[in-house]
């Protein structure tokens, strides 16, 4: 009798405490448990936040959920242009690089780029990049070939070339396009006749055009030079030059006759 009665109190007990139990759970509005909200039949439905604002809302596993509407937040809505995010770019000397959102979320901040003259690759608008921003050495600081420059020199002085002082000349390995320089072709007229200076000239003239003075012949000389000239051809008389010619080939010919009339003698 006993036993029987205490098994039917907990049964009545065990079904008490289910029915209990089973009372609270999410979606009886009333927050217990685990649970961080419990609207009821609201869970899972979605809040709306205007602009510049945030709501909350509870999900049908009573979770607390943060909708925000701002910017800053990394959604970019309709009213924004951006939302701390960026994007790629080139800059206006064309280098690549990103550029970032500005703080108003309304556009973009100033492009900026790794790459710069001077880095050794040739990127964007550069013609050459010898790893440096010198001047002088075939690739100019803002990365630019440079032509070759003349040094100033006296009109009759040939002695300056090669340089003689080599030892602040600084070399670098940059490639440089041969085919740009030009080697002078000189020609030059006779010479004049001695002036009052005891000097004589002439004019040479480069028939490339390398506007440059290198191994250019001389255009004064003293006179020593033409007055040997003159001596040498005051020496030699026109008509007395002419009979030795005639007198040579008369003899080569009588000699050219014996042979012959000896050859067929035999």
């Amino acid at each position: 009798m006993k036993k029987t009665l205490f098994l039917s109190f907990s049964i009545i007990l065990g079904i008490f405490l289910l029915g209990f139990l089973s009372a609270y759970h999410c979606g009886d509005k009333i927050k217990n448990g685990n649970e961080e909200c419990d609207y009821g039949s609201l869970n899972g439905f979605l809040c709306w936040a205007s602009y510049g604002t945030s709501c909350n809302y509870c999900t049908s596993t009573c979770e607390l959920k943060t909708i925000t509407n701002y910017c800053g937040d990394g959604i970019k809505q309709i009213c924004e242009e951006c939302d701390r995010n960026s994007q790629s770019c080139t800059t206006t000397q064309g280098y690549l690089g990103t550029q970032p959102c500005n703080v108003q979320c309304s556009g973009w901040n100033t492009c900026t780029s790794t790459q710069h003259c001077g880095d050794g690759s040739i990127n964007g608008n550069e013609q050459c990049d010898d790893e440096n921003l010198m001047n002088g050495d075939g690739c100019s600081s803002n990365c630019t070939i440079e032509q070759p420059q003349q040094n100033e020199t006296e009109e009759n002085d040939t002695n300056n070339f090669p340089p003689q002082n080599l030892t602040n000349l600084t070399f670098h390995t940059t490639k440089i396009d041969w085919s740009k320089f030009c080697e002078p072709n000189w020609r030059c007229t006779g010479w004049n006749e001695c002036n009052e200076n005891e000097f004589m000239t002439r004019k040479c003239y480069d028939r490339n055009n390398c506007e440059q003075q290198y191994n250019k012949p001389t255009e004064r000389a003293g006179c020593e030079l033409q007055k040997a000239l003159v001596k040498g051809n005051e020496q030699i008389n026109p008509s007395l030059l002419m009979l030795l010619i005639m007198s040579g080939m008369s003899l080569g010919l009588f000699l050219i006759l014996i042979i012959l009339f000896f050859y067929k003698k035999k």
